[in-house]
C-alpha cells in the first residue's frame, strides 16, 4: 500500500510540475513526505525537485537535505541520501562535511565500509584548514583544556585518597603496636605479680614449717654469749685440717723459691754470654 502511495505521489508531483506550477508540485511532495516520512524514494524525488527549482539557493537545498536525514536518516537504505548530501556540501561548504560525516558514519546503513573508505580518502586529500574553522579549533582547544583539567582533578583526588588510605593504615599500625606494647606490659606486670606472690607463698610456707619463736633471728647479744664446748673428736679434726693447710702453704713457698732460683740462674747465664762476646772486642 505504501509503495502504491509513493508511486501516486511521485506521479502527481511530476504532473503538477509540468501542468500547474512548481508551487503545486512542492505542496504535493511535501504532503507525501509528511504522510510517509520513512520513504527514501519520496525524499530523493523531493530533493531533486527542490535542487532543480531552487537552483543556487543553498539554504533551501540544505534545509530539505536536513529534513530528509532527520526523517529517514536512520533507515538502512538511507545511504543514498547521505551520500548525495555529502557530495553537495563538498561543492558548497567543506567546513560542514566533517560534521556531516560524523553523523553519516554513526548510522547503521548499507555499504558502510565503502562510505568509510570515501571519508578516509577525503580526509587524506583535503587540507586541514579547509576542514575546520577557527571556531572549531577554539572549541577543540576548549574541550581539550576542560578534559585536561578534569583529568588533573581526578588525579589529585586519587592521590589524596591514596594518601588518606596510607595515613589511615599507618595510624592503624601505630594503634595496634601501642595495644601490643600495653598488652606486653600488662603481661609482664602480671608475671611479676605472680612471681612476687609465689615468693610470698614460699616464704610463708618456710616460716610455717619452722618451730614457733624462731621466725625472726637477730645478732643481738651474740657477742656476749660464751662459745659452746667442743668435743675431743671435733678438736682433733680441726687440728688435722690446720696441719694440712700449713703443709700446703709450705709447698707453695718451696715452688716460689725454686722459680726465683731458676730466674737468677738464667740472668747469670745471659750476663756470662754477654761478657764472652765483649772480650774479643777488647
Amino acid at each position: 500500500k505504501q509503495w502504491y502511495q509513493r508511486r501516486v505521489a511521485i506521479t502527481a508531483g511530476d504532473q503538477m510540475k509540468k501542468i500547474v506550477s512548481n508551487e503545486a508540485a512542492f505542496q504535493v511532495y511535501n504532503d507525501a513526505v509528511v504522510a510517509i516520512p520513512l520513504s527514501v524514494d519520496l525524499w530523493t524525488y523531493f530533493i531533486h525537485f527542490i535542487a532543480e527549482w531552487k537552483d543556487g539557493d543553498e539554504n533551501e537545498i540544505r534545509t530539505i537535505y536536513q529534513r530528509a536525514v532527520e526523517a529517514c536518516g536512520q533507515d538502512y537504505r538511507s545511504d543514498k541520501i547521505w551520500e548525495a548530501y555529502v557530495e553537495w556540501e563538498k561543492q558548497t561548504d567543506n567546513y560542514r562535511v566533517l560534521k556531516l560525516y560524523r553523523q553519516f558514519l554513526g548510522c547503521v546503513i548499507q555499504r558502510h565500509q565503502y562510505h568509510f573508505d570515501k571519508f578516509r580518502e577525503w580526509i587524506f586529500f583535503t587540507p586541514v584548514k579547509d576542514m575546520v574553522t577557527m571556531e572549531d579549533i577554539k572549541e577543540l582547544l576548549t574541550r581539550h583544556k576542560a578534559e585536561a583539567e578534569r583529568r588533573r582533578i581526578e588525579t589529585e583526588k586519587k592521590i589524596k585518597e591514596e594518601e588518606e588510605e596510607a595515613r589511615a593504615a599507618a595510624e592503624e599500625a601505630a594503634r595496634l603496636a601501642e595495644e601490643q606494647r600495653k598488652q606486653a606490659e600488662e603481661e609482664e606486670a602480671k608475671i611479676q605479680e605472680d612471681i612476687k606472690r609465689m615468693q610470698e607463698e614460699q616464704k610463708m610456707a618456710v616460716l610455717g614449717d619452722q618451730p614457733p619463736g624462731i621466725e625472726e633471728v637477730t645478732m643481738e647479744g651474740v657477742e656476749d654469749q660464751e662459745p659452746a664446748p667442743v668435743e675431743p673428736e671435733e678438736e682433733a679434726v680441726q687440728e688435722e685440717a690446720v696441719k694440712e693447710e700449713a703443709e700446703e702453704e709450705e709447698k707453695v713457698e718451696d715452688v716460689v723459691a725454686m722459680q726465683e732460683d731458676a730466674v737468677e740462674e738464667i740472668k747469670k747465664e745471659k750476663s756470662t754470654d754477654c761478657d764472652s762476646a765483649l772480650i774479643p772486642l777488647l
